[in-house]
């Protein structure tokens, strides 16, 4: 007798099943620890199961890739919806933030570690439709910071559009670093409560984006002052 068709939700699910080991292996072995051979042992099925759902281990990696930048692209949302005040909206992505990496450092490190490809590394390949789309959702994190500081920009700061830009990568760069020191443990060396201080620089940072406080290029206060008058 031929073999039922499976349901769309076992094929999902068995998907989910190859991306979670994925990444087990990347997180224990690296990139080039993945195989698809590799990948199938540790399913408990022959690698040619594997092919059936990806075509290669790149697309796997790709996959995961993107599913983790939509899982924090997810949870960021939340944080934005959580309120009308776009600085009360950033409090709350960067808490967010700070505890999808925390939580979950393993699929962190995947989506931000320098040793793994980047999607624009698979421009120009059968995959570089797959990596395009991937890249465009994790660019919906970057668009969504935006949004929150030039909504902050303009209660307060006169800023160009290049300058808001500017203000969203200051504002990751800083998140990412806070985080990656932590994670990598090396906060633990520069000062003997951790988890306390990685929320006390999170407030510091997050300081320099309240109303009015973000500077324009060279420096120079976003927040125009009247000027004093004189007697």
């Amino acid at each position: 007798m031929p073999r039922t068709p499976r349901k769309p939700e076992e094929i999902e699910a068995e998907k989910q099943r190859i991306l979670n080991e994925a990444v087990n292996i990347i997180t224990e072995s690296g990139y080039e620890g993945l195989t698809m051979r590799g990948l199938g042992q540790r399913l408990g099925v022959a690698a040619k199961t594997i092919y059936n759902y990806f075509q290669s281990k790149d697309e796997v990696y790709l996959q995961v890739a993107k599913r983790e930048f939509e899982a924090l692209h997810g949870e960021l949302l939340e944080g934005y919806n959580s309120s009308r005040d776009p600085f009360k909206r950033l409090k709350a992505i960067t808490e967010r933030f700070l505890a999808f990496g925390l939580t979950h450092p393993s699929r962190y490190d995947l989506m931000f570690s320098l040793s793994i490809p980047k999607y624009r590394d698979f421009f120009g390949s059968p995959l570089e439709d797959v990596a395009a789309s991937g890249l465009s959702g994790a660019l919906r994190i970057r668009d969504l910071i935006v949004r929150v500081i030039r909504d902050i920009a303009q209660s307060g700061s006169d800023l160009s559009d290049e300058e808001i830009v500017l203000h969203s990568m200051s504002w990751l760069t800083g998140v990412h670093g806070i985080l990656s020191l932590y994670n990598n443990a090396i906060l633990s060396y520069l000062h003997d409560r951790p988890e306390s201080t990685l929320e006390m620089l999170a407030e510091l940072h997050l300081r320099n984006f309240q109303p009015g406080m973000m500077k324009r290029s060279g420096g120079k206060p976003s927040r125009r002052h009247k000027p004093r008058k004189t007697t």
